[in-house]
């Protein structure tokens, strides 16, 4: 896996946290459960 992807796949899931904890109720609506 490229340096790139990984790169990006850490700040998308630093997005999703932070999403999630602004948005509790709508964790059960996200595809990406980690």
């Amino acid at each position: 896996m490229p340096i790139k992807n990984v790169a990006e796949t850490r700040l998308r899931e630093m997005l999703w946290e932070a999403r999630k904890k602004c948005t509790p109720p709508m964790r059960e609506n996200t595809g990406m459960s980690v």
